[in-house]
């Protein structure tokens, strides 16, 4: 039986906040902005799991993932996060991933 969207969000969060595979926090971070472009209520809970993996992941894929789902989905407290990992984060792809992300939010 299909998960309905919300259900998708909830795993995907899920692996996104707690998955101990890189590659599957980095999946999950790309799939919940995918999610908010197709319309899907990616909500409040999917941006505080991305905001959350922006600024405290320990691997620059997941964080650049996260500020491109950002740039696709906005919602509170997602241009601050992203201006502050401008200025923050070391990583060239994250960087770049985050300038992108900002541009589409203003």
């Amino acid at each position: 039986e299909p998960e309905t969207g919300l259900e998708a969000v909830q795993a995907l969060v899920a692996a996104l906040t707690a998955d101990k595979e890189l590659d599957v926090r980095q999946i999950a971070a790309m799939a919940l902005g995918e999610l908010g472009e197709l319309g899907e209520l990616a909500g409040p809970e999917a941006v505080q799991a991305l905001l959350a993996a922006l600024k405290d992941d320990i691997w620059y894929k997941v964080r650049s993932a996260a500020a491109k789902s950002l740039g696709q989905l906005g919602g509170v407290g997602a241009k601050e996060a992203l201006a502050t990992a401008a200025i923050e984060d070391g990583f060239s792809l994250v960087h770049e991933a985050v300038l992108e992300a900002l541009a589409k939010l203003s």
